[in-house]
């Protein structure tokens, strides 16, 4: 899953500002989905993952800049490939 979402998160302008980043976009992914996967509280995240509060940090700007949807969307597309699908689906069912 790795391999197909890598370059989803935005690439830091290091001529922006800012100083060099502590955690890599590879363990920010993994302690998010251990999150998600165990149903864990933030706090609860293991010692050999990131620190929770830069975590749930991450998570909340990658939500606000619409990484999530990204992925989301490139997963999708992925595994209706996979499926012999066209990658964009044409018809949508909401359930009320």
């Amino acid at each position: 899953m790795w391999e197909i979402i890598q370059q989803l998160p935005p690439v830091r302008d290091q001529r922006k500002g800012g100083g060099v980043r502590k955690y890599g976009d590879r363990l920010v992914l993994d302690s998010v989905f251990y999150v998600l996967r165990s149903g864990c509280q933030w706090r609860m995240l293991p010692r050999d993952l990131m620190p929770w509060d830069a975590a749930h940090r991450w998570f909340t700007k990658w939500r606000r800049d619409g990484v999530w949807d990204r992925v989301h969307d490139e997963l999708r597309r992925q595994v209706r490939i996979g499926a012999g699908c066209d990658p964009e689906p044409s018809v949508a069912v909401i359930d009320s």
